[in-house]
């Protein structure tokens, strides 16, 4: 079959083969790196991809934590704001009584006979101070009526969710200046009008003191 071509004929045919056998290597090796290409880019994909999943994962958990310190927060807040309301109604008692608005709830017969006899070797001592109009400054300073206290400032708190799997509703800016003004005021104002200094930090609860050492 060669013997009928002419040379041109002769010289193709026998490129033409290398040349073909080149082309299938060429294509079969460019499919190859493309697979590689793609393997690679798809690990590199993954790669990433689950970077981005230990990402969302670390935050995940610090948002748990967070959310439950917040509500322990919020929790604890709320246990302490209870047993501070009684500490002021203690103390508000207890001051009532050493202004000799009422008698001492607690007093036995023995604390009434001593207390009889303090109050008549100390009558020139007390006799200057109005225990009536003294609470009466108070009462007024706490807004003190028959049906409690520092009723808007105790106002201001933390709300309850409006729905179900809502969140909790803080106070206004503004509501949280007015509550923080009202403590101020019943701090000061009582003092204010028995024209006494400022008040010097005294314990409030000596439960909470340290005892002395032995």
């Amino acid at each position: 079959m060669l013997q009928r071509l002419g040379i041109r004929g002769k010289i193709l045919a026998v490129v033409a083969v290398p040349i073909l056998v080149l082309v299938l290597a060429a294509a079969f090796i460019t499919a190859s790196a493309a697979q590689t290409f793609t393997a690679a880019q798809n690990s590199e994909d993954l790669i990433e991809t689950l970077g981005q999943a230990r990402d969302l994962q670390a935050d995940l958990q610090q948002e748990r934590l967070l959310s439950e310190q917040f509500s322990h927060t919020i929790q604890d807040g709320e246990d302490k704001l209870e047993e501070s309301y009684g500490f002021t109604d203690t103390a508000i008692t207890n001051l009532e009584v050493a202004a000799g608005v009422i008698d001492n709830p607690d007093a036995t017969a023995d604390d009434a006979t001593d207390d009889t006899t303090d109050e008549s070797s100390d009558t020139d001592e007390t006799s200057s101070v109005d225990g009536e109009a003294f609470m009466a400054d108070v009462n007024a300073a706490i807004g003190r009526t028959s049906s409690g206290y520092m009723e808007d400032a105790r106002a201001v708190q933390i709300a309850a969710p409006g729905e179900d799997g809502g969140w909790v509703v803080f106070p206004e800016t503004s509501d949280i200046e007015a509550m923080q003004a009202s403590y101020a005021a019943a701090v000061e104002e009582p003092r204010q009008r028995q024209g006494r200094p400022p008040r010097r930090h005294r314990p409030r609860h000596p439960a909470r003191c340290a005892e002395p050492s032995a």
